[in-house]
């Protein structure tokens, strides 16, 4: 009888660590959960085939021999180079001639195999503007999905941000909220979204001889700019991004090609200035409400990007949960130290994010610095579902703590901190045997 060949192998097997330190000595373990078993005491052959980077002679490729013990089978391999692997399995059963198993790990440089993957959205609106949902909902919600970070980002409403935040007071949860709005100065149509700054920045428009002496001195030396008008905007945009920074917060530079009435929200010149001078912390590459804003955005970013490094960062922009299009499905992936504040700005200043639209049917769509568009799809199909489920019953609990339920209080303190365990086994930072 022929040997059994294992599909969804990703579902049935636990395989770890699959994300490895290049040139490191890794031990790999791969143990059957919900399949057809394996060969218990039987020999099976495990050979490493790099995706980019081979020796084009399959006879060459390194390979390893393990026994199968308590339905798991253990080897070591060094990986030498930052790419993709796949683990091919054979048994002796046909003389290891037919791969029955295939697995996927993914090597990568010390720099990010010290970073995680922390997914959040960075621009949501509540009821408290235009949105239709209460603050604490949307954040239960962006758990459902996923998210690891996320602000309510309110038109001119600064609030919103914080009542998602005390919705959840006293609750072990994982969901980092922040606080955030949606900026818009006095006669200023370009759109900011600030993000997690301490206070709202409408307290400074209060002083208004502070505010228009500013807007004053520093027009005079954007000498750049053809029009007073665009002259005007780009000094207001200084003034907001440094009250931002400021409170604490980042400045991101928000959809520049909606249509806002019988043209486009910013001039191009202008919006070129922005990303040419990098006066903001971030650009938002995508924005879900609008493909084709999204579709001229990414082609201005593509013309600048290898002269001018521009951060980027992904919101929906969603105005609903229930029956909303976009919502839950654009995203960005920052690739930080922790999901704290400062290393989430930090990577995104230095790079290190990238944005995610997915496709109804397909693979996602990335984009960002090759490394990390490679890296992330790897992270997107191998890693990231598993993380996703963890975080949907997380915040189902959420969603049933703000109905009042205590048990679920008490069962989000239980799974606090599941999701960081799940991705320490990832990068082999733990040697459990269980699921996580």
């Amino acid at each position: 009888m022929a040997p059994r060949v294992y599909e969804n192998t990703a579902l049935i097997f636990d395989v770890y660590p699959k994300v490895v330190l290049k040139n490191e000595n890794t031990t790999i373990r791969i143990k059957s959960l919900f399949g057809t078993p394996l060969l218990e005491g039987g020999m099976y052959k495990i050979t490493a085939a790099p995706m980019e980077i081979d020796t084009y002679d399959k006879e060459k490729r390194p390979y390893r021999m393990a026994k199968c013990i308590n339905q798991t089978l253990t080897c070591s391999f060094v990986f030498d180079h930052e790419q993709e692997y796949r683990l091919l399995l054979s048994c002796e059963d046909n003389d290891f001639q037919d791969t029955i198993a295939v697995f996927h790990l993914y090597c990568v440089d010390q720099d990010l195999y010290s970073l995680r993957p922390y997914k959040g959205d960075f621009h949501l609106h509540s009821h408290y503007s235009d949105g239709r949902n209460t603050p604490g909902y949307i954040a239960a919600a962006c758990r459902k999905v996923g998210l690891d970070f996320m602000a309510i980002t309110d038109h001119r409403e600064y609030n919103p941000s914080v009542e998602a935040q005390e919705a959840f007071a006293g609750m072990d949860i994982d969901l980092k909220i922040f606080r955030g709005e949606e900026i818009h100065p006095p006669r200023t149509s370009t759109h900011m979204v600030g993000f997690g700054n301490k206070d709202t920045v409408k307290k400074y428009y209060g002083s208004e001889e502070e505010y228009v002496s500013f807007i004053k001195e520093k027009s005079r030396s954007v000498d750049f700019l053809e029009t007073e008008k665009e002259r005007y905007e780009y000094a207001s945009c200084l003034y907001v991004i440094e009250k931002v920074r400021q409170e604490g917060g980042i400045c991101i530079f928000a959809h520049p090609y909606w249509a806002a009435g019988d043209r486009y929200n910013v001039s191009t010149p202008l919006t070129e200035a922005f990303l040419k001078t990098g006066i903001f912390d971030a650009f938002e590459l995508f924005n879900g409400d609008y493909l084709d804003i999204n579709a001229i955005q990414l082609a201005l970013y593509h013309d600048l990007y290898k002269q001018y490094k521009i951060p980027l960062v992904s919101g929906t922009d969603a105005h609903g949960i229930i029956n909303h299009t976009f919502f839950g499905t654009f995203h960005t992936v920052v690739f930080a130290e922790s999901c704290e504040e400062n290393s989430l700005f930090d990577n995104i200043k230095k790079l290190n994010s990238v944005v995610v639209m997915p496709i109804r049917g397909s693979a996602p769509f990335v984009y960002g610095p090759l490394r990390l568009v490679k890296y992330t799809m790897y992270l997107l199909r191998e890693v990231i579902p598993l993380h996703d489920d963890l975080c949907k019953e997380e915040g189902i609990l959420m969603e049933y703590a703000l109905r009042g339920s205590q048990k679920a209080i008490k069962a989000l303190s239980v799974l606090k901190g599941q999701t960081t365990d799940y991705y320490d086994k990832i990068f082999g930072a733990i040697k459990s045997e269980g699921a996580l």
